[in-house]
């Protein structure tokens, strides 16, 4: 179905949001429909072969794969009801460019995204959402904070690292840049990359209290620059701060924060 069609692809004429807030489907026309800033490409509605609807959107922006391009794995536990959750692999650049939100049991009901820490029927693929509450964990302080299941990174050569690493032609001009490409991932999301304050700070709320679900392993970078070449970083298993990452290294996790 296409974008002023794409009630015809849902199931229901309305869902129940995050918020608890009525939504008119037949709105969801464009990714910006969707919560994702800035993005006014069409969405469309597709009918699976099992009978789960969702609404796609396509962000024209985003890094496309190209020959010798390595699809590397990114895996991240996803609800699958009944508190139970499943560990699925994203692909840092085949799916990059979409996002969606989905309906696994169409008219059966709730017709709701999840509500009050309770997993319904309407999941999102990322952070599409018909809601415009957030997509992530909304901590105490600090906002919106979402974990990034993917991300590429400002391809060496690519004309938008001036606008994301201006310094990065001059030192670095050969290299890919993944920290580049997490301010970019996060920005299109309508958040940014913490500074290295903030970041320090996400550690903390999680180490005290486990309930938020904020990551407990792993490399997150910081907004925060050093030299040109690097960017600090927090690891999350033990919360040393690094001030010397290479800005190149691919093994850098995302957390995104927002209002």
């Amino acid at each position: 179905c296409d974008a002023d069609h794409i009630v015809d692809c849902w199931p229901t004429k309305t869902v129940t949001t995050t918020d608890g807030e009525t939504y008119d489907v037949s709105k969801a026309k464009t990714g910006k429909n969707l919560n994702l800033k800035d993005n006014k490409s069409n969405n469309v509605g597709i009918i699976l072969a099992d009978g789960a609807t969702l609404i796609l959107t396509y962000n024209p922006n985003a890094g496309i794969i190209g020959d010798g391009d390595t699809v590397t794995p990114s895996f991240a536990d996803l609800p699958i009801g009944f508190g139970r959750t499943k560990k699925f692999a994203y692909t840092t650049s085949v799916t990059d460019s979409i996002d969606f939100v989905m309906d696994v049991n169409g008219f059966k009901g709730p017709n709701s995204e999840a509500r009050n820490g309770k997993q319904y029927d309407i999941r999102s693929f990322k952070v599409a959402r018909f809601s415009k509450g957030c997509a992530g964990n909304d901590i105490s302080g600090i906002g919106c904070v979402y974990q990034l299941p993917s991300y590429s990174p400002i391809k060496a050569g690519d004309p938008e690292m001036d606008k994301w690493d201006p310094k990065w032609n001059t030192i670095m001009a050969s290299y890919d840049n993944y920290w580049a490409g997490a301010k970019k991932a996060c920005d299109e999301l309508g958040m940014s990359l913490p500074d290295i304050s903030k970041l320090e700070s996400i550690y903390k709320a999680g180490k005290k209290d486990s309930s938020l679900g904020l990551p407990t392993s792993g490399g997150f970078w910081s907004s925060s620059e050093n030299h040109g070449s690097y960017a600090d970083k927090v690891f999350f298993d033990t919360g040393y701060t690094s001030s010397y990452a290479l800005k190149f290294s691919e093994n850098g996790k995302v957390l995104c924060v927002g209002d």
